[in-house]
């Protein structure tokens, strides 16, 4: 079970942070795709302190479904919010001047 749930966890860790790249403009990409990353790590930093609530209060399996939701809330995001970029010409700025 242990090794299923670590797949994927970094599954959607690494799904999520190189699609992440793709919401911003190329302008601002390094920028945004930095801030939404930290702020996601801070927000991120708070799930041991919910789980050592709840597996004080009840006990660690009354946390999981917690856990899980948080995971199934991420194909929510890519379905209604994402951009599709599949079969779509995109513009190139490699070797291009900013301004």
């Amino acid at each position: 079970m242990g090794l299923a749930a670590n797949f994927l966890i970094t599954g959607s860790f690494g799904t999520g942070l190189g699609y992440t790249a793709e919401l911003f403009p190329t302008q601002i990409r390094g920028t945004g795709v930095g801030a939404s990353f930290t702020f996601g790590l801070g927000v991120a930093s708070l799930a041991p302190m919910i789980m050592g609530w709840i597996a004080t209060a009840h006990s660690v399996a009354a946390g999981l479904p917690l856990l899980a939701c948080s995971f199934l809330l991420l194909a929510p995001l890519f379905v209604w919010f994402a951009p599709d970029t599949t079969r779509k010409e995109l513009t190139d700025f490699v070797g291009q001047k900013a301004g």
